[in-house]
């Protein structure tokens, strides 16, 4: 059964003997070819399952709440300052400056 445009697709892979056959994969953005004026889909692979129907299902899991695929290899460094920057009140000098100080100079 086909799916309605932008929501992803559910395919089984050629190779045998796979343990997880099933691959879902969803467009995440369009790229530009300026020089000859033609787009193609950027396109990321959300998992592999072992049955149709659970692929199925994470993909419907996903398109009910899309997260964000590429934060998947975010350091704990980048996910410090992402938070950092929406949760402390901008202009006043915080202490988690001097707090986490220890935190940034050891390695992880």
């Amino acid at each position: 059964m086909r799916r309605a445009n932008g929501t992803g697709h559910v395919f089984k892979m050629k190779e045998k003997g796979r343990r997880n056959p099933w691959r879902v994969r969803i467009t995440v953005g369009w790229e530009m070819n300026e020089a000859t004026g033609k787009s193609k889909q950027i396109i990321k692979t959300l998992g592999y399952y072992p049955s149709r129907q659970k692929a199925e299902a994470a993909l419907n899991e996903y398109l009910d709440d899309p997260y964000n695929i590429g934060n998947k290899d975010m350091t704990f460094d980048e996910l410090y300052k992402e938070w950092s920057e929406y949760y402390f009140v901008r202009g006043i000098v915080c202490p988690h400056n001097y707090v986490c100080l220890s935190l940034y100079a050891s390695d992880l």
